[in-house]
């Protein structure tokens, strides 16, 4: 099975593989699915008990000032298996600085 996906990886997202491994490809996908739940947003193997997102992106400006920007946001649940972020307006810090 991991020699299918990694023919995926190695061809421009799947766009260069030829006809035969494209359909070899997609048999994997479709063994896969029987893995997923049926409601992910309810799943405690997937988000557990958290609803907070954090992200964070270091950054060097210049090759000298060291920074990063920083996201908080929480989940929402759309519907039984969609989720919206809704995010908190970023935290920037360049240096010594935070903005």
């Amino acid at each position: 099975m991991n020699y299918d996906l990694n023919q995926v990886s190695h061809s421009d997202r799947g766009v260069l593989l030829k006809k035969e491994e494209e359909e070899k490809v997609a048999e994997v996908a479709e063994k896969l699915q029987s893995y997923c739940v049926s409601e992910p947003v309810k799943c405690p193997l997937i988000f557990g008990a958290s609803d907070v997102v954090k992200d964070k992106v270091s950054f060097s400006a210049f090759g000298f000032l060291d920074g990063e920007v920083s996201l908080t946001g929480k989940l929402k649940a759309l519907d039984d298996k969609w989720i919206q972020v809704l995010f908190e307006p970023p935290e920037l810090k360049v240096g010594a600085l935070e903005f």
